[in-house]
């Protein structure tokens, strides 16, 4: 039997309808798509005690449903700028180097 050729990523395709986001929402998926729109390699800092609100996990899921992805690095990239634009509403300080992460305060 022959085996098939190799098809190609095909991403999970979610509705992009943003108007029945709430306001914080529809914040939340401004930031995630400007941390794609500036996306580089940076490592996510450990959550010390803090951890998101069951509310604002609500609001993220709810903007990433309206945010398609193609790939699997297209996904990687979402969930890693989701996570970055958390942290720093905990007020955890991101930057571009591997070893200056911590608690801004």
């Amino acid at each position: 039997m022959p085996s098939s050729p190799p098809q190609s990523e095909i991403g999970y395709q979610v509705p992009t309808d943003t108007n029945s986001l709430n306001t914080r929402a529809a914040d939340l998926r401004r930031k995630i798509m400007t941390q794609l729109e500036t996306w580089s390699p940076r490592r996510i800092p450990k959550l010390s005690c803090q951890v998101p609100s069951e509310d604002l996990l609500v609001d993220v899921n709810a903007a990433l449903k309206t945010i398609p992805t193609g790939t699997i690095t297209d996904s990687n990239k979402l969930i890693h700028s989701t996570a970055t634009v958390i942290l720093e509403m905990l007020g955890y300080k991101m930057s571009s180097g591997h070893n200056k992460h911590g608690r801004a305060g």
